[in-house]
């Protein structure tokens, strides 16, 4: 447990609560860090297209907190393969921001080298562009030897399809002979595409939709707290971050 400096025992907690300044940040990391700390988290960043384009919290913002406050895994729901179904402009909007996403965690001083941050992307390529796939495998590749915290992006993702594809793995695994259930289920673990990492602590979604939308459905059924967000993912601040952590 870190220890709280005394002088943080008298603040303005509205100051707080509607504040992303560096003093605040570190203080609700602080308060954080007074309990538990979850190994992992995942997102799914609802909310965006009713909001509008403007992003006052941007992903590595939330990336920098969890990573400093000590969670060692985040994923987070960027594209699922329902989103196929979108207009191509729309679609297109979405990797745009990506590569620009991808730009931002990779630059010098970033998010990635600062906390030593493995990334791993999450679902189908085939279905994505040959250029889109070219840069996120460079992304991969340059982040691979890092070891102290995951970022797992899923990206044309889809639980129900990394399921499947987990079980006709596990399959293989026998040569077609049935497993032990135990061996089935590690089988399966050990092929999803969040394998190594810690089980899911909390699945967080804005917007206030209650709904699973095909995320990690596998990784969430046991002990995972779900928690739903008012706030559209653009509004969502540190406080609202640390509230949900705080439980």
């Amino acid at each position: 447990m870190t220890a709280l400096p005394s002088y943080l025992h008298s603040f303005d907690l509205y100051s707080i609560m509607n504040s992303d300044s560096t003093w605040s940040k570190d203080l609700l990391r602080l308060l954080v860090q007074q309990g538990p700390i979850p190994k992992h988290v995942g997102f799914i960043m609802d909310g965006n297209r009713r909001y509008g384009k403007e992003d006052k919290m941007p992903l590595e913002k939330i990336l920098e907190f969890c990573f400093a406050t000590g969670i060692q895994a985040v994923t987070v729901y960027a594209f699922s393969l329902a989103n196929f179904r979108r207009s191509a402009e729309e679609i297109k909007a979405v990797m745009v921001l990506l590569k620009v996403c991808l730009a931002r965690l990779l630059q010098d001083g970033g998010v990635a080298e600062r906390f030593e941050v493995k990334l791993r992307i999450c679902g189908n390529k085939s279905l994505l562009r040959a250029e889109t796939v070219e840069d996120l495998e460079h992304a991969e590749r340059l982040l691979a030897k890092n070891t102290k915290c995951v970022l797992n992006i899923c990206l044309a993702y889809g639980s129900r399809h990394e399921i499947t594809s987990s079980v006709k793995a596990a399959v293989m695994t026998g040569h077609g002979v049935p497993l032990p259930r135990q061996d089935m289920i590690e089988t399966l673990e050990d092929t999803m595409s969040t394998a190594g990492c810690p089980p899911l602590d909390f699945l967080i979604r804005t917007s206030g939709t209650s709904r699973l939308s095909d995320f990690m459905l596998w990784q969430c059924h046991e002990a995972t707290d779900i928690v739903i967000l008012e706030k559209n993912w653009p509004e969502l601040k540190h406080w609202d971050f640390t509230q949900v952590l705080g439980q």
